[in-house]
């Protein structure tokens, strides 16, 4: 097996069925391959970039693995998969019973055809940093060593629209 990498942050997303139990489930089905270290609250989110009256519930997990990038993604898509998320191609951003997405993987820049690591967008997503900052609030972007809290603090309009939810 492969050294574990530390700080690997996964966020799960999902608006339909019953988010907190789905999640719940997914953590199961990683192990043991992935080991959950910490989890962040729940929060819960107006939707990006897509038009629905479904809100989405977020959480970030931290963990170890000693899967590499693409293993782990293998594995998030199979989790995925078993807990009944169809992708439809082509289709943008819809209504999910689950999305789990690699945030950062460790200190690690990865890039290929199927797969950007730390995540294209993360820094435009304050329903992703906000979980994140609550695990690691002195989180920097592997690369540039920009703190993601600069990231969030400009996404003040997006944050307004994120509430956590007490008792998860």
């Amino acid at each position: 097996m492969s050294k574990v990498v530390h700080g690997v942050y996964l966020l799960l997303g999902a608006n339909l069925g019953n988010p907190p139990e789905t999640f719940r489930r997914a953590i199961q089905l990683l192990n043991p391959s992935i080991t959950i270290s910490r989890k962040s609250s729940l929060f819960i989110t107006a939707p990006w970039e897509m038009t629905t009256e479904n809100w989405f519930y977020n959480q970030v997990l931290e963990v170890e693995t000693g899967l590499e990038p693409e293993g782990v993604l293998a594995l998030i898509l199979d989790v995925e998969r078993e807990l009944g998320r169809l992708r439809t191609e082509g289709a943008g951003y819809e209504d999910r019973l689950i999305d789990i997405d690699i945030l950062l993987f460790g200190k690690r820049e990865y890039q290929s055809a199927n797969l950007q690591v730390p995540h294209k967008y993360l820094h435009k997503r304050a329903f992703a940093l906000m979980p994140l900052l609550e695990l690691q609030p002195n989180c920097v972007e592997p690369g540039t060593n920009i703190p993601y809290e600069n990231y969030l603090e400009r996404l003040d309009e997006e944050r307004q629209k994120i509430k956590k939810l007490e008792g998860y």
